[in-house]
C-alpha cells in the first residue's frame, strides 16, 4: 500500500519550509504507515493533473490511496516541442488565451470532462481514492456520470473548509478564482502564509482525507 497525491501547489506543499515541513500526503503516509509519492506541481492545470494522473497510472494499484487536488478551471495547458506548460492568469499567455472568447462555460466543460476521465481511470484500477478542489466553486455539469461520493465536498473547498468561510466560494470563482495577489487566507491554517496552507493546514487536511477515507462505504459506490 502506498499513497499517491496528483494536485497542484496545494498538493506540492507550497509555501512550506521544505526542510522541517510536511505536505498532507506525508502525514497521510505517516498515519497509515506507508510510503508515498507526490506528483503534485505548483500552478498545475486539471488538464495536466489529469495527463500526470494517466501516464504514471502503471504505478498504481488497488491497494493504494490516491488523492487528487482539483485546481481552479480557468488554468489551461499548451505543449511546444513536447514540453507541457500551464497557461494561468499568472503571466500574459492567459490574457492572449482568454482574447479567443473563451467563456466560463467552456472551462467548465473541460473541467468535468477531466474530473471523469480520472474517475473513471481510478475506479478501473480499484483503489480507494478522494478528489477535492482547493478555492472557488466546483461546477459538476454531469452528475449522472460524476459520482459526489468520490468527492470530499461538492459544496465547500478546502480553503472553506480551513477557513470556516464559504464566502470565498463565492468571491473566488470563474473567472478570477486563480488570482493570487487578490487571496490572502487568515486563519490558524494559514499563519505565516499568503494563499497555501501552512503545516497545520495540511495536517487538518490529511486529517479529512483520513476521516472520508474511514466513512468510506465501499458496497455504496
Amino acid at each position: 500500500m502506498k499513497i499517491v497525491c496528483f494536485g497542484d501547489s496545494w498538493g506540492a506543499g507550497a509555501e512550506l519550509d521544505s526542510k522541517t515541513e510536511f505536505p498532507f500526503v506525508y502525514w497521510l503516509s505517516h498515519h497509515y504507515n506507508c510510503e508515498y509519492i507526490n506528483y503534485s506541481k505548483n500552478g498545475m492545470s486539471l488538464g495536466l493533473v489529469t495527463k500526470m494522473l494517466l501516464d504514471n497510472s502503471n504505478i498504481i494499484s488497488s491497494s493504494d490511496i490516491v488523492t487528487v487536488v482539483i485546481p481552479p478551471d480557468i488554468r489551461w495547458y499548451t505543449e511546444t516541442e513536447g514540453r507541457w506548460k500551464t497557461i494561468g492568469n499568472f503571466d500574459g499567455e492567459w490574457e492572449k488565451f482568454m482574447k479567443t472568447g473563451k467563456t466560463s462555460e467552456w472551462f467548465i466543460y473541460h473541467h468535468n470532462l477531466f474530473i471523469i476521465n480520472i474517475i473513471m481511470v481510478l475506479r478501473s484500477i480499484g483503489c480507494k481514492f478522494v478528489l477535492m478542489h482547493n478555492y472557488g466553486r466546483l461546477e459538476i455539469r454531469y452528475d449522472n456520470l460524476i459520482d459526489d461520493r468520490y468527492i470530499l465536498s461538492t459544496k465547500h473547498s478546502l480553503t472553506d473548509m480551513l477557513t470556516g468561510d464559504n464566502a470565498f466560494a463565492h468571491q473566488y470563482h470563474l473567472p478570477i478564482c486563480d488570482n493570487g495577489k487578490k487571496m490572502i487566507f487568515k486563519g490558524k491554517f494559514f499563519d505565516g502564509n499568503f494563499h497555501h496552507p501552512n503545516e497545520l493546514g495540511h495536517k487538518k487536511i490529511a486529517e479529512l482525507v483520513i476521516e472520508y477515507m474511514e466513512n468510506d462505504n465501499e458496497d455504496d459506490i
